[in-house]
């Protein structure tokens, strides 16, 4: 059965918000020698609820820091902050290959975008 995207959840505003840069709170550090690779994928199903992800991708190897982040989006691929919670839960690292598991918290399907991180040490 094929799912189809419904209304999506109404946007929220933002309350809390800080710039990288303020009172010198957030620092960027990398260090090493690193190789990295950085997906968005927004062409998933319409899902809710808990739903578990594959996505294969040459670069992730056994020994990979893999990010996963999640969100919803409209039919053309903007994300925004709407009312359904999105969570991104239990990320294992295969050679490659990520699994993951997102619950949508909202009572019909929504449209999902990914971005996924990967970075090898």
């Amino acid at each position: 059965m094929e799912m189809k995207a419904h209304d999506p959840s109404p946007e929220q505003a933002v309350t809390h918000e800080v710039s990288a840069d303020h009172h010198g709170v957030v620092q960027t550090r990398l260090s090493g020698t690193m190789t990295g690779v950085a997906y968005r994928y927004d062409a998933w199903p319409s899902l809710h609820g808990e739903v578990s992800f594959g996505f294969n991708a040459g670069p992730i190897q056994a020994g990979s820091h893999v990010f996963v982040s999640v969100s919803e989006c409209d039919n053309g691929g903007n994300r925004f902050m709407g009312s359904a919670i999105y969570t991104v839960q239990n990320i294992v690292v295969k050679p490659g290959r990520t699994e993951f598991r997102i619950n949508i918290g909202w009572n019909s399907p929504l449209r999902v975008s990914t971005d996924i991180l990967v970075i090898n040490p």
